[in-house]
């Protein structure tokens, strides 16, 4: 083939000039004398050259470009000859330089390689002129200082933490086995990174311990060596590196290898538009000479298919090729090695931080071809991942790299891009909560590291504030669980457990994090060594934080309503979900269909009624928990309170499941949810996958949100002075699927006269009530009302119908039973009413032993309900019925033509009655033939009054007494 390369330096017609370039197959340079020098550009004939490989023009002056996949590669003159050593030589070290003033070096690439491709030689030499300036900053002059651990070993729950990190004393490394998959190596590499980084942690915070593992590096192979030593028995073993931790991965190559076929097959299928517009910016970003820092790992990095690209490859051969070597699998189970890689990368890091004598040179130059390589899998995965939990994840493992290595932050930028897309301004997730701890397991420590690593060199760290609001979100909608700790709500995808609040502590400089951390420790099982980040080190004790003396409170807000309320020694709180807009949409196929579905909890009992979990995502199919008739809901069903099997009398999964969009549109979803896109042009994945899937003529599609939105009502109360909180939402429920009919249901979560309520008023009667009973329970007052007089009592199982229903979860916690030797299983009595005549359904849970009972004076339809000394009652019309409110209190004892519409809660004082609140509906006065509505009222045998909307009150005494509507009377 023939080449062109620019000249920036001069030269005569006596020079001789030579360009040279690496064979990698025989491991040496090549010199190749210039054909001819036409307009300051050198041209040559070759028959292995590759743009793609190590090249370097020399002689008189030289021009040296590479391109890794973060960061630009150049050097002129003098510079180019140590560079050329220092990669051939056995031990390298990094000579590079990122441009100032570049925050995406990939585009960067891209336009050069467009210019190559394009024999823009004007361009390349206009470019390379522009850039490469005396301004460069130059990497080889980073110096981070070594981390020196500073941990007040005083504060609450280091002992205990101290003693976690010794009971590692004994864990041996664990060999790779050869019959692994890529991830479980990865997943051993972490684990065994652990080891070191525990023994790292320990002796650094005491100066007596000798440490049990020793790094080194072999100046002569370059490799590094594991140094075990048993200090008791004076025993020293010696193993190799490579036998223990991954330093490569392959998952990069096939990437590579589809990217060049689909170049090959640009002009074949001549697609235009803003698909094929940018494509060739994703081939650059993925890079495929991913330069090593030595010869021998440079070496160890092989594509499969490179003697089968050439300069002459033709669409029809690769097309044949993929679908024989059935490269579209490329896409198969990279999530789990992104997640396995990014572990295992946080831990590197942290070790260079630590180790900066020995580790630090050779993770740079072992794992910065890891580095690149996840940066560039992440541009062709990272929009498909919608850049979800597993992408913040990489970015972040890739950012704490980037800075301790480079003192760069281009992975941070994409990150904190990525968090604004999927948190809310108050902290929510649109994953689950679930996903955002799963983000907190290692993501939050890394950055305060990072955090005090820019604080070594002056520097203040920028993180995203909606991000650092999820604590707060988190805290807020968690309630105490018996046996579990301190339990997020369940929202979507994921198990919950008692996350860690220590860090957060450390993140943003607030105690009140540590105060939550020591009132409710994290869950032992999620214990990791990279935890030492969030130890203070200044001493807490003087500290005075208020404590909390509410006894009852609660919020709805992002998705989750919470009622929350302390009854002598117990907390019982009752949950719900109302998730809509963004959070709903932005959550793609982690989204379950679980709007409207409530949990009620105790700290004593433990739950009662229970969310289902989560296996993990791939069981979703499998394990039944992620639709709409697996929660805890109202839903449409056929004979249900006669059928032996749910799935035989519930209707159509009760919401659409979570349904699958092409990837036309999904392009318009991604740049809808993207706005500024972290990374660099995802628009040139779609174009790939648009290729891919054209030669494979298979119909690939993508799964997202399902379900129906709720909405949760403007009106409620938030009143905990006079012991009232509730909230209303409604969504909807399949009736009809091929018809698309469906049923609205309103359901109020409500906290009155010390019992907890659960309100079902949908627009169709004989409906079908649905809740996970925890099968643990002894014995509780749960309750449930239909239109029969009494209640049912939903522990009796000779009364409901129910089906024992147990799941494996995806995490370990202490109230989850113990199968297998997990605690990974959670059993609940899948509990189902149905009464064909009832409009609505009214759950009960009291707090103390004044139990409500239906009462004698009621209308039709409705459900009035009474303390046993009537100071306190509950009427529930059907939604939109209006009533007078004369109409059910005792005959005599009201007066004033007040009515409502919703649910209605009334208060006894003395001969008088309080008005004290209506949810989904309005409470309204009528006075000389006008109506009006109005806040609250009072009324009374002799008199009554009212506040106004705008707070105004307004009294009236009257000796008439009130006349009810004697053909509403229902009973007397």
């Amino acid at each position: 083939m023939d080449v062109a390369l620019p000249l920036d330096f001069s030269y005569s017609t006596n020079d001789s000039i030579y360009v040279e370039h690496f064979i990698k197959s025989e491991n040496r340079w090549e010199s190749i004398k210039a054909d001819s020098i036409v307009d300051d550009f050198v041209y040559f004939r070759t028959n292995s050259f590759s743009l793609f490989r190590l090249v370097k023009n020399v002689v008189k002056a030289a021009v040296y470009v590479d391109v890794p996949a973060l960061g630009v590669t150049a050097k002129f003159s003098k510079n180019v000859r140590d560079i050329v050593d220092g990669y051939s030589s056995t031990v390298a070290t990094i000579c590079c330089s990122v441009v100032n003033g570049i925050y995406q070096p990939a585009q960067w690439i891209y336009k050069l390689y467009k210019k190559i491709l394009c024999f823009d030689f004007v361009g390349i030499k206009d470019q390379l002129s522009k850039t490469f300036s005396s301004n460069d900053k130059s990497i080889t002059s980073w110096n981070l200082s070594q981390n020196n651990i500073q941990i007040d070993t005083s504060s609450y729950n280091w002992k205990f933490f101290e003693n976690y990190l010794h009971a590692s004393d004994t864990i041996q490394l664990k060999p790779l086995n050869d019959d692994d998959n890529e991830a479980k190596k990865w997943a051993t590499t972490r684990d065994n990174l652990n080891l070191l980084l525990t023994d790292e942690i320990l002796s650094k915070l005491n100066s007596d311990k000798k440490n049990r593992f020793d790094f080194e590096l072999d100046s002569t192979s370059g490799l590094g060596k594991i140094i075990v030593s048993n200090h008791k028995n004076n025993q020293i073993d010696t193993l190799n590196y490579e036998d223990y931790f991954l330093t490569s991965s392959s998952m990069i190559e096939d990437a590579a290898w589809i990217v060049d076929g689909i170049n090959a097959c640009y002009e074949t299928f001549n697609l235009t538009g803003n698909y094929i517009k940018k494509w060739k910016d994703f081939g650059n970003s993925i890079d495929k000479s991913y330069t090593a820092n030595c010869t021998k790992f440079y070496e160890a990095y092989d594509y499969k298919w490179s003697n089968q690209l050439s300069s002459t490859i033709d669409c029809g051969f690769f097309a044949k090729d993929f679908i024989s070597k059935k490269g579209y699998n490329i896409f198969n189970n990279h999530q789990e090695k992104l997640i396995a890689i990014s572990e295992a990368m946080v831990r590197i890091s942290l070790l260079a931080w630590l180790d900066k004598n020995n580790f630090r040179a050779f993770s740079l130059m072992a794992y910065k071809k890891v580095y690149d390589g996840v940066l560039a899998w992440l541009e062709l995965a990272a929009p498909f991942l919608a850049f979800n939990n597993i992408a913040i994840k990489s970015y972040g493992s890739l950012a704490l790299y980037e800075y301790i290595h480079f003192g760069t932050d281009n992975n941070l930028k994409a990150i904190n891009d990525a968090l604004n897309i999927h948190y809310s301004s108050n902290g929510a997730y649109s994953e689950g909560a679930g996903y955002s701890e799963y983000i907190w397991e290692d993501f939050p420590y890394l950055l305060a590291a990072l955090k005090e690593a820019y604080a070594t060199q002056g520097q203040s760290i920028f993180i995203n504030e909606k991000f650092l609001a999820s604590p707060d979100y988190m805290y807020h909608f968690s309630r105490p669980v018996k046996n579990a700790g301190y339990i997020p709500v369940e929202i979507d995808d994921g198990c919950t457990y008692n996350p860690d609040y220590r860090i957060w502590g450390k993140l943003k400089e607030n105690p009140i994090y540590y105060k939550w951390a020591n009132k409710h420790p994290v869950d032992p099982y999620k214990l990791s060594p990279i935890m030492f980040l969030g130890f203070p080190n200044y001493n807490l004790d003087s500290l005075t934080i208020p404590t909390e003396s509410n006894l009852l409170w609660g919020d709805f807000k992002d998705g989750i309503g919470l009622i929350t309320a302390i009854a002598g020694n117990d907390t019982v709180a009752l949950s719900m979900i109302a998730e809509n807009g963004d959070l709903l949409e932005n959550g793609q196929s982690h989204d379950q269909q679980d709007n409207l579905s409530i949990t009620l909890s105790s700290s004593k009992k433990g739950f009662i009624i229970q969310d289902r979990g989560y296996s993990e995502f791939y069981n979703r199919s499998d394990e039944n928990f992620h639709r709409y008739n697996n929660h805890n809901v109202l839903t449409y069903g056929k004979n249900c309170e006669s059928s032996t099997s749910k799935k035989d009398c519930l209707i159509g999964g009760g919401q659409p499941d979570n349904y699958t969009i092409s990837i036309d549109e999904l392009r318009k979803r991604t740049e809808k949810m993207m706005g500024s896109t972290p990374g660099f042009f995802w628009s040139a994945n779609m174009a790939i996958f648009n290729i891919v899937l054209k030669i494979k003529d298979k119909n690939y599609d993508f799964t997202v949100d399902g379900g129906y939105e709720a909405k949760v009502l403007d009106k409620h109360i938030n009143n905990p002075q006079k012991n009232i909180i509730g909230y209303t939402a409604r969504t909807n429920i399949i009736q009809d699927f091929i018809k698309n009919e469906f049923i609205t249901n309103y359901r109020t979560i409500l906290y009155f006269g010390e019992s907890f309520w659960v309100i079902d008023r949908p627009t169709e009667k004989g409906m079908v009530w649905l809740a996970n009973i925890n099968a643990h329970l002894d014995s509780t007052h749960l309750k449930l009302y239909t239109s029969n007089k009494e209640p049912i009592d939903l522990l009796d199982t000779t009364i409901t119908n129910y089906q024992i229903i147990s799941i494996k979860q995806h995490i370990q916690r202490n109230d989850y039973d113990l199968i297998n030797n997990e605690k990974k299983y959670l059993t609940n009595l899948w509990t189902s009413v149905q009464n064909k005549t009832s409009v609505m359904y009214i759950m009960e849970y009291p707090l103390t032993q004044e139990l409500f009972s239906k009462t004698d004076i009621c209308l039709q339809n409705f459900q009035c309900f009474a303390t046993p000394n009537k100071d306190k009652y509950l009427i529930i019309p059907p939604r939109n019925t209006p009533f007078k409110i004369c109409d059910i209190l005792p005959y005599n004892d009201c007066s004033g033509d007040f009515s409502s519409t919703g649910i209605t809660m009334i208060s006894r004082n003395n001969d008088a009655y309080d008005i004290l609140g209506v949810l989904d509906g309005s409470l309204t006065i009528t006075k000389n033939g006008n109506t009006k509505e109005i806040h609250s009222a009072t009324t009374a045998k002799n008199f009554y009054q009212y506040t106004s909307q705008d707070g105004s009150v307004f009294q009236e005494n009257t000796a008439v007494n009130y006349l009810p509507a004697l053909p509403l009377l229902l009973l007397r």
